[in-house]
């Protein structure tokens, strides 16, 4: 069992009630807000954007595992571009810094604006699946080709 999570969008509704249950279980929690509201239950509270590198180095201090709550619900008050940009932007840097301190176990929720694509009036069907057996995160840091290192 975890004993520090890092908990983006823990102001959040979703956030608020993963508060609570760690707290009820024991567990730390380190808190990654936009906005710091002032009665978080959580050892850490670090405001700032999930996207920011820095930032989430900072909130996962001590952490051995991440729920990554933190989203742009729906394009009700930014534009699709954004929603999507911003969000993608945030998952990969909270599951790439985590990877790189070594962290092994990583919750990414959704939202249930993710049933609807903007400008379509049909909804996406979404079919669930049986529980993954597969490790994750893969192997970290994923190799990747640089322009100063050689592929071969």
């Amino acid at each position: 069992m975890a004993a520090r999570v890092m908990v983006t969008g823990a102001a959040g509704r979703i956030g608020r009630a993963v508060l609570a249950l760690l707290a009820e279980r024991g567990i730390e929690v380190n808190a990654l807000v936009l906005d710091d509201p002032g009665d978080l239950a959580a050892r850490l509270v670090v405001t700032g954007d999930a996207a920011d590198a820095k930032t989430v180095r900072a909130a996962l201090e001590g952490a051995d595992a991440v729920i990554h709550l933190a989203a742009i619900p729906t394009p009700a008050r930014n534009t699709a571009f954004e929603v999507f940009a911003g969000n993608s932007l945030s998952t990969f840097t909270v599951l790439e810094e985590a990877g790189r301190a070594g962290i092994r176990h990583a919750a990414v929720a959704s939202s249930w604006g993710s049933r609807a694509c903007p400008g379509r009036t049909s909804r996406i069907r979404i079919r669930r699946t049986h529980r993954s057996t597969r490790r994750w995160p893969p192997r970290w840091p994923i190799p990747t080709a640089s322009p100063n290192r050689s592929t071969s």
